[in-house]
């Protein structure tokens, strides 16, 4: 026999909850000494032992206290559908963890916390992905499968993040001028290589990155930064186009 002392340092539970379970009739001690102190059998410890795992597994005590006079059949069910719960809480913590990454880094390109964004991205998280894509076009389910995440945490989506930071940093000046067409260049040749090429694609991309519904975007860019980015690369289609005519009459 243990005494409650012995049992709290083999199960890392608490003497107050041990009581507790006593109190409630959860687990009552098979003995006593003479002193009126709780003595626990092995029996009693199997029992707080499947106490402490339905516990972990997320189940009331009022349940776990039912379950424990139930057959294995009924264990069973029971556990398949905790088993479901667990699941379904499962896929909402990586939801919470890519919102709080998502925040992050909307924190890393703005350099403020900007409600109206943070607020929009809750909402698309919120939506389950299977409904996101169900209204898409398979063109514009590739898009959003091949395009970068704000949550990501690679190199190759830290460089898109790195172009944002310099645009919205550099937003003051002209679509013209040297600083946004470099930008507008590296974006143009980054998209080459997301998209392999494909105009299509690409056209797709730039037409939902556009577009005011906000579940299309892995990141809601500012209308300011949008209208930059649209006038920025006319003048850049333009300056290539030129320089294409230009190569054409060149002897070289």
């Amino acid at each position: 026999m243990l005494t409650i002392g012995e049992v709290s340092k083999r199960t890392s539970l608490s003497i107050r909850s041990l009581r507790y379970y006593d109190e409630i009739g959860l687990l009552k001690p098979s003995s006593f000494t003479e002193g009126k102190h709780r003595l626990y059998s092995k029996q009693d410890l199997i029992k707080l032992q499947q106490i402490i795992f339905l516990k972990d597994l997320g189940l009331p005590l009022k349940t776990i206290s039912c379950l424990l006079t139930q057959s294995n059949h009924e264990w069973i069910q029971l556990l398949n559908q905790q088993a479901k719960y667990l699941q379904q809480e499962k896929k909402r913590i990586e939801q919470m963890e890519l919102g709080i990454q998502a925040v992050i880094r909307s924190y890393e390109v703005e350099k403020t916390i900007d409600w109206d964004i943070l607020f929009e991205l809750y909402d698309h998280s919120r939506e389950a992905k299977e409904n996101q894509l169900a209204s898409l076009t398979r063109l514009e389910q590739e898009v959003l499968k091949r395009g970068p995440k704000l949550e990501a945490d690679d190199p190759n989506t830290e460089e898109w993040r790195e172009l944002l930071r310099k645009l919205n940093d550099l937003q003051h000046l002209p679509p013209e001028s040297d600083e946004i067409q470099q930008i507008i260049e590296q974006i143009s040749k980054k998209s080459e290589e997301l998209y392999q090429g494909d105009e299509a694609l690409m056209k797709k991309a730039w037409e939902m990155r556009k577009n005011p519904h906000y579940s299309y975007r892995y990141y809601p860019i500012k209308e300011n930064i949008i209208q930059l980015l649209d006038k920025a690369f006319e003048i850049y289609d333009q300056n290539q186009r030129q320089s294409s005519r230009t190569k054409k009459r060149s002897p070289l």
